[in-house]
C-alpha cells in the first residue's frame, strides 16, 4: 500500500498494509524530470533496435535468471509492500520469470503476415514477410 507523504519534498511512501510500518519511500518527479526520462527512453529504443534479436533473448533470459536467483528475496518485498500472502508472492515472482522466458521465446519467432508473390501477376516464385515491430515507448 502506499500513500503521498504531506508537506513539502513529494515523497511516496510504500507502507505495509498490515502493521503500517514504512516499507520505502521516493521522490515524485517534477514535469522536468519526467522529460528527461522520456528522452531517455526515445535514445533507449533506438539502442535496442540496434541490438540483434538472440541477444534481446539472451538478456530477457537472464532477467528470469535474476528473478529465479533472487526470489525469495522479491517474495518478501511483495508480500511486505502489498500484503500478498507468501504463496501468492511466490506465485507473482515465478510468474514474472516465466514471461520474462517467454518473451525471449516471442522474440525469435518471425511473425507478421506471408505474401506469396504468386498471388498475382507476374509469378516471381518468391514469398515476402511483413514483420510487426514496436514503434513507441
Amino acid at each position: 500500500m502506499a500513500d503521498k507523504q504531506t508537506g513539502s519534498g513529494g515523497a511516496f511512501r510504500v507502507v505495509n498494509p498490515f502493521d503500517s510500518s514504512e516499507v520505502g519511500s521516493f521522490e515524485f518527479a517534477n514535469a522536468e524530470e519526467v522529460q528527461r526520462v522520456l528522452q531517455v527512453l526515445n535514445t533507449g529504443k533506438k539502442v535496442v533496435k540496434s541490438i540483434p534479436v538472440y541477444q534481446r533473448a539472451n538478456i530477457l533470459n537472464e532477467i528470469a535468471s535474476c528473478i529465479e536467483r533472487r526470489s525469495e528475496e522479491l517474495v518478501t518485498v511483495i508480500s511486505k509492500e502489498i500484503g500478498k500472502t507468501l504463496m501468492d508472492s511466490r506465485a507473482e515472482v515465478a510468474r514474472a520469470a516465466i514471461t520474462a522466458r517467454a518473451s525471449a521465446d516471442a522474440c525469435r519467432a518471425v511473425t507478421g503476415e506471408v505474401l506469396q508473390s504468386d498471388a498475382y501477376p507476374p509469378n516471381r516464385g518468391r514469398t515476402g514477410v511483413s514483420i510487426w515491430s514496436p514503434m513507441g515507448v
